[in-house]
């Protein structure tokens, strides 16, 4: 059995199934014509074991960090749309909302926290506890290049306030790394109260930087344990879409696998 999905539109749902390897369930058609037929040239063809990996990636990939909204759009959103899930308290609310978009689990989140408010796209059976600590411990991500870096002005101020003079004393003699397409690019992250920033080098420009940099906001990210697979420090467990990390301590490396 082979399942057709179109990678440039997935959605966690196939398109058609192939029981016979060679024509397209319910058609005389096999694959190359009924994908011509549907004008999707993003069609391709997996395996059941592909396939959800695939749909656990995207699902993975619905959940969204944290942001303020404005009370009028709190409000707004909690009065509008249907709950499915809420709890009240005097300093702290949420309601999980069900949208047009809400899909495997994965709901619009509102919470109203100490006098602010936040929304986001999360996992219907996150607990009270485990919502307060992704909204007190949330941080925006930022990933650049080391000559793009030099353009951001919160990653400009970081250095100044920490007295570092050039971003590439961000990398030191032993800096953490991730392997893509058998090569090492070296990366570094800092933070301040409210960002990270995520910066590595690849000054020939010899990678799909939009991979790379997927991965590494990935790999910070609120789901990195649905994402990687933790090899602890074994260096022969360090291959492709590893990453090597150290955090700048010490010289004992973790090694995380990417799992997709």
């Amino acid at each position: 059995m082979l399942y057709i999905v179109d990678k440039d539109s997935f959605t966690g749902c196939i398109v058609a199934r192939m029981s016979d390897d060679k024509y397209i369930n319910g058609t005389a058609l096999k694959f190359e014509t009924y994908k011509h037929q549907k004008q999707l040239p993003g069609l391709i063809t997996v395996t059941l074991e592909e396939f959800e990996r695939m749909r656990e990636e995207y699902i993975l990939s619905l959940q969204t960090v944290f942001k303020e909204i404005q009370q009028a759009e709190y409000y707004n959103l909690v009065n509008t749309l249907k709950i499915k899930r809420h709890s009240l308290n005097q300093n702290f609310a949420f309601f999980f909302l069900e949208s047009d978009e809400s899909a495997f689990n994965v709901y619009t989140l509102c919470v109203r926290y100490d006098n602010k408010y936040y929304c986001a796209q999360k996992d219907k059976n996150l607990t009270e506890e485990e919502i307060r600590s992704l909204i007190d411990y949330r941080k925006q991500l930022f990933v650049f290049d080391v000559e793009s870096a030099s353009h951001s002005v919160e990653l400009f101020n970081y250095l100044e306030d920490n007295d570092i003079s050039d971003i590439f004393d961000l990398f030191d003699s032993n800096p953490d790394k991730i392997k893509l397409n058998g090569t090492d690019f070296p990366f570094a992250s800092v933070a301040d109260k409210n960002n990270r920033y995520i910066v590595y080098i690849d000054i020939e420009y010899n990678i799909d930087r939009k991979e790379l940099e997927k991965i590494l906001l990935r790999f910070f990210s609120e789901n990195i344990l649905g994402f990687f697979e933790s090899k602890y420090s074994q260096w022969d467990e360090y291959k492709e879409k590893c990453i090597a990390y150290r955090d700048g301590k010490g010289t004992k490396y973790s090694i995380w696998q990417y799992r997709f």
